[in-house]
């Protein structure tokens, strides 16, 4: 299959743009700087968050506290990996985040908690009722593969050609 893509690279792809020859036929990719970014903690909304009011960050950045380094920098000073339980933080400390260092009033705080317990609660009843649904839908199935046989050995022969396959006489 061939490829639509015309260019491999974002050197290519510049050059093309403007004009100008193809500079670089090679497949790689190179990484030179990372940019972080300082974002406001605002009241989430997710969900999937175990317990107490869930946080979130802001769309919109703090542009003057946007620092970049050089990659190389960044892998020798980074801190070691979390694990995925390292990266939870308890519900009195998310509490505490947005009361004292955030100003999030209270009434907030209770009326999210509250509101994402109520869909916690709602995804819960809604992974249980398919559960009924399939019991029901086997049921049905069942009863009418016992119906099959029941009319098979009654008669003594197979299936009549009238009994389909969803129990619905042809005509």
């Amino acid at each position: 299959m061939a490829s639509i893509m015309k260019v491999k690279t974002y050197d290519e792809s510049c050059c093309l743009s403007y004009g100008s020859t193809k500079s670089d036929d090679s497949n790689s990719v190179r990484f030179s700087n990372i940019s972080f970014r300082e974002y406001p903690i605002d009241v989430g909304d997710n969900p999937a968050c175990s317990s107490g009011t869930p946080i979130s960050i802001d769309w919109d950045y703090y542009p003057s506290q946007e620092c970049d380094i050089s990659i190389n920098d960044y892998e020798e000073s980074r801190p070691r990996r979390r694990n995925r339980f390292g990266l939870r933080i308890p519900h009195e400390e998310r509490h505490r985040m947005l009361r004292e260092d955030w100003g999030v009033p209270l009434v907030t705080i209770l009326e999210t908690a509250t509101k994402v317990k109520k869909m916690r609660m709602q995804r819960r009843r809604t992974a249980i009722q398919p559960d009924a649904l399939f019991v029901a839908e086997d049921f049905v199935e069942s009863t009418f593969r016992k119906w099959k046989r029941m009319v098979r050995s009654s008669r003594g022969d197979d299936v009549p050609s009238y009994i389909s396959s969803v129990g619905i006489k042809k005509k």
